[in-house]
């Protein structure tokens, strides 16, 4: 007992290392795409290439570009502490909100062909593989449907596919690609 105390109260010195996210909690990162670079610093990100665009703060590190480097996904919460996701097509800039609802949606993956994007949200009360048209702006759920009422007790329900640990899926002609806590998952879409 008096070793862990001696522990707790000793004080870091510079060499010791500090592991985790920046301060503001929200983690750097840096994308290159064809000519196109994402860096977000602190929760506040840029898109530099053939145009400069800032793309604000408190957006997540979460970037995806289509196959064609003309669209970048990504997931920034704007007046909420929820995120929603956001497509910008380059290199005009324009900004499109592909989800308003409550929830927090990450992690998004263009469709081989960047007709549409998936993504995961907490909106229906587990975390599910969901998947909006582009053009449309239709959004259907992919994964967990009817578990949404389950009450998490005793374990997660039967059928119950989980998210990914960490990183981007990916998306092929298979399907969704990405690596849960129960190892390698692949969602075939719709």
């Amino acid at each position: 007992m008096l070793l862990l105390l001696a522990c707790a109260d000793a004080p870091l010195s510079a060499a010791d290392p500090v592991i985790g996210a920046p301060m503001d909690g929200i983690p750097d990162a840096e994308v290159h795409a064809g000519e196109w670079t994402v860096l977000s610093r602190q929760g506040r990100a840029r898109i530099s290439g053939a145009a400069e665009i800032d793309l604000g703060v408190d957006v997540l590190p979460e970037f995806a570009f289509n196959l064609d480097h003309t669209a970048v996904a990504f997931p920034q919460a704007v007046g909420s502490p929820l995120s929603d996701l956001f497509i910008v097509t380059l290199p005009d800039g324009r900004r499109q909100k592909l989800t308003d609802w409550p929830g927090s949606e990450d992690r998004p993956v263009f469709s081989p062909d960047g007709q549409r994007v998936a993504f995961f949200s907490s909106h229906s009360g587990l975390a599910s593989l969901y998947v909006v048209d582009v053009q449309s702006g239709a959004i259907e759920q992919v994964t967990n449907v009817g578990l949404e009422q389950h009450k998490r007790v005793g374990g997660p329900p039967a059928g119950f596919v989980p998210p990914p640990m960490e990183g981007l899926p990916s998306w092929d002609a298979s399907g969704v690609h990405y690596v849960s806590v129960d190892g390698p998952v692949t969602v075939e879409m719709p």
